[in-house]
């Protein structure tokens, strides 16, 4: 929003304040500013001429030679290369010594002809030409006829003044009108402005018998206001307005359509007219449209409306997007005569949904979506159609076709001396908040120290107590508060257990000689669900940049396999990864939820260590995998409680070579092998995968380890050799013998599988270590006969499993 100074002194005396001054503080009260630009800063000599007489120039075919009256004893003459240019035309001169943005004016020859000045464009006096009129692009500038020669053009144009542009939060979008910025000044500067009160007037008939009535279908209309001008005359606005409109960024097109955009600088009510001739119907209907209407709007675009945009329809045909854009069928030119003006406020989600479906945010779109003062709409409008009937020289019908769901009741705020006090940090006596009152123009009634203050409909932001804190801290002064640090009462920082647990298992991973990697959480559908072991959906996005990233990943070694791809195409074949991070699940029963889980996955192919003169090549197995998961539960001291089952129930993974794990009768994760086929599939090595589900180990304390005295008794080993059918499990062996021994079997340890001719067809035979100490006394071997007979019971005990 930039703000005109000349435009704010009509409303509220400034001429003591500088606008670098009037920025700075506003910066400091709020609403921050980005720049203040002094429009005359590098212009001067500018004066109104009116060309008297044209010639050809003989040394060129382009140029012509004009005499011009700018208000001195004698013509001047001046060469000028717009072939556009008749006798009589009032025209922009600049003087010789002349200040422009491109540089100084010298009195010269052009091809042997005398040039004492040069006529103009307003490209040449620093306007963009995205806001110059459309006819004066390009050319020399032409003027009313009614301007008087030697005027000086930086007052015609209002350019002796300063621009104060700001940069307009959401919540403050009452600033984005010239009225708003006024009552913004007057409260920070407790100065009086001229403003009217707002009228805060609602129409009360849809229609305006014999012309027009207004209608709606649904209710994110919840203001619609037609009003009626006759016998208009189209032509451009004066220049004064032109100025305010193209400082502001805006172009001039004609009266019509300028006085609705310079009504939306002043109130910040977006406005729209119609020919009212072109309207087939003068019956005016809000709907959506139906999928696939069409609308061409007034940039000359075909539209493909959908039931999503809000239009303005007459005889059942679209002439507007509501809030956005009009069309093109019921634009006004210089053919009208009848103007039907709207004034109205839509649904902000509507309007903004529209305008970023077509790329139209615009003026008006920007202030529909962030918010409008609902107790000037139909003042807007009024005065908007009081203009066109002024600059128009057209008549006003009385009546207002109106279709109205507004709520006329104003928004009441209370709030305590002391709760002001308190949240800001000064003790405020009640004079100093009632002249805060008085400033901001809030009404307010008394109730002992506390406050009811009623919040003007131009302040749709307020609507708590603390909203009302911010207004009287920043009215105060936020340089005005005491410099005190708050006294609060804190612990020193620290990690929870689940960050310790998190960054344990990352040291242990990285100890073991794996490298940590991110991998991206999204992933394509199919990808999403392989290696998961739950059964719940997986979460997709309802809005995906590509169908490639459009569901959550439901285990990490899924996404991990892809980095393992990147790496081996590029020549990187030895890898072993590890990944801490979220996997997803949709949640049951809460649509559009989903349950965030915290995991590890491991990858390992290839070579563990490079082929050297002192060792072999050795390549990573499934054991190594294990030994770096099972690392990690021995650190948590819960390795007794872990148990792996062999599973063929992961369709990527090798059903031989993989194995489930359990803790606490849980499932955790798995561990094993690829699938040859999935590998085959994805050129992978043998690669071997493990993941576990976090949560578990999340929670568990570390505690510190205390001092362990060297034992005084010697231990005792035995060996013990079984023959057992392939498919009972070494878990299940160990389990077997940590349950019958006690608390003298100290280390279990399996020291050699046999599988060979001597044994039946289907047998292996393991033999294990068993060490024996009692930590009281020395064991004799009575009593570790007791204990070793005990054990060979409990695993001979497992059906077809002997003593060899």
């Amino acid at each position: 929003m930039k703000l005109a100074y000349e435009w704010l002194n009509e409303f509220i005396d400034l001429n003591d304040i500088a606008p670098r001054d009037l920025a700075e503080k506003m910066s400091r009260t709020g609403i921050e500013v980005d720049s203040v630009e002094q429009l005359d800063q590098k212009l001067s000599k500018l004066i109104v001429g009116q060309i008297k007489d044209i010639r050809e120039h003989e040394n060129s075919d382009h140029l012509k030679v004009t005499l011009v009256d700018c208000g001195e004893p004698e013509l001047r003459q001046i060469v000028c290369g717009d072939p556009k240019i008749t006798v009589q035309q009032k025209v922009i001169v600049a003087l010789p010594g002349a200040e422009l943005p491109g540089g100084k004016i010298k009195k010269g020859k052009l091809r042997g002809e005398l040039s004492d000045g040069m006529l103009c464009s307003l490209e040449e006096l620093g306007f963009s030409d995205s806001v110059i009129p459309s006819e004066a692009v390009d050319r020399v500038t032409v003027l009313p006829e009614e301007t008087e020669i030697g005027t000086d053009v930086l007052d015609l144009y209002k350019c002796h003044q300063a621009l104060i542009e700001l940069d307009i939060t959401p919540n403050r979008a009452d600033a984005l009108s010239m009225r708003g910025a006024v009552h913004e000044i007057s409260a920070i500067y407790d100065r009086p402005n001229n403003l009217k009160p707002d009228t805060d007037e609602i129409g009360y008939g849809s229609e305006i018998p014999g012309l027009i009535s207004v209608g709606k279908e649904t209710n994110d209309v919840f203001d619609y206001n037609m009003l009626i001008i006759k016998n208009v005359t189209i032509g451009p606005s004066p220049i004064w307005m032109q100025a305010r409109l193209m400082h502001a960024g805006i172009r001039p097109i004609n009266n019509v359509v300028d006085i609705t955009n310079y009504v939306l600088l002043e109130y910040g009510q977006p406005l729209h007219s119609f020919d009212y001739d072109k309207l087939k119907a003068k019956e005016v209907i809000i709907r959506y449209a139906t999928d696939g209407e069409e609308l061409i709007t007034l940039d000359g675009k075909r539209r493909k409306l959908s039931a999503h945009d809000l239009v303005i329809t007459a005889h059942g045909e679209p002439v507007a997007l509501a809030g956005v854009m009009g069309g093109e069928s019921t634009e006004i030119d210089g053919s009208t005569t009848t103007v039907a003006l709207e004034s109205a406020v839509f649904d902000p989600t509507t309007v903004r949904k529209t305008s970023q479906k077509f790329n139209l945010r615009s003026e008006s779109s920007m202030r529909f979506e962030k918010g409008i003062n609902q107790a000037t709409i139909l003042e807007a409008g009024r005065y908007a159609a009081s203009l066109i009937a002024l600059l128009g020289r057209g008549e006003v019908v009385d009546d207002v076709a109106t279709v109205t769901t507004l709520n006329t009741n104003l928004i009441t705020v209370p709030v305590s001396l002391d709760y002001l006090s308190q949240k800001i940090g000064v003790s405020f006596t009640t004079d100093q908040i009632e002249k805060i009152w008085k400033q901001l123009e809030f009404d307010y009634v008394v109730n002992g120290s506390s406050y009811e203050v009623i919040i003007p409909k131009r302040r749709w932001d307020i609507s708590i107590p603390a909203d009302l804190v911010e207004e009287v801290a920043r009215i105060y002064g936020y340089d005005n508060l005491p410099l005190t640090l708050p006294t609060i009462s804190g612990t020193g920082g620290h990690l929870t257990t689940a960050q310790l647990a998190l960054r344990k298992i990352s040291r242990l991973a990285e100890a073991s000689g794996i490298s940590e990697i991110i991998s991206y959480a999204l992933t394509n559908k199919e990808t999403a669900k392989r290696f998961s072991l739950s059964e719940e959906p997986a979460v997709t996005l309802a809005m995906p940049m590509t169908e490639d990233r459009s569901t959550l990943r439901q285990s990490v070694v899924t996404t991990m396999i892809e980095t393992v791809q990147y790496n081996l195409n590029r020549q990187q074949r030895d890898l072993a990864l590890f990944e801490i991070g979220r996997v997803f699940t949709a949640t049951p029963d809460q649509e559009g939820l989903a349950t965030e889980r915290m995991h590890l996955g491991i990858t390992l192919t290839g070579h563990k260590q490079t082929t050297k003169w002192l060792n072999n090549d050795a390549e990573y197995t499934f054991f190594d995998a294990k030994g770096i998961v099972g690392s990690i539960f021995k650190a948590f001291g819960v390795e007794d409680d872990v148990v792996y089952e062999q599973t063929s129930g992961i369709a990527e993974c090798h059903p031989g070579q993989t194995a489930i794990i359990r803790y606490n009768d849980q499932v955790i994760g798995f561990i094993g092998k690829l699938h040859p086929k999935y590998a085959a599939a994805h050129d992978l090595a043998d690669t071997y995968v493990a993941e576990l589900d976090l949560a578990n180990l999340l929670t568990v304390t570390e505690t510190l380890t205390g001092k362990i005295d060297i034992p005084k008794f010697p231990t005792v080993n035995r060996d013990i050799s079984l023959q057992l059918p392939e498919n009972v499990s070494y878990s299940e062996l160990i389990s077997a013998i940590k349950s019958a021994a006690s608390s003298r079997l100290k280390q279990v340890e399996l020291f050699d599988l046999y599988e060979g001719k001597q044994l039946t067809t289907g047998y292996k035979a393991l033999s294990f270590s068993l060490v024996f100490r009692d930590d009281k006394q020395t064991l004799t071997d009575v009593e570790v006969d007791e204990e070793f007979n005990k054990i060979s019971a409990a695993v001979m005990a497992i059906p077809n499993v002997t003593v060899r």
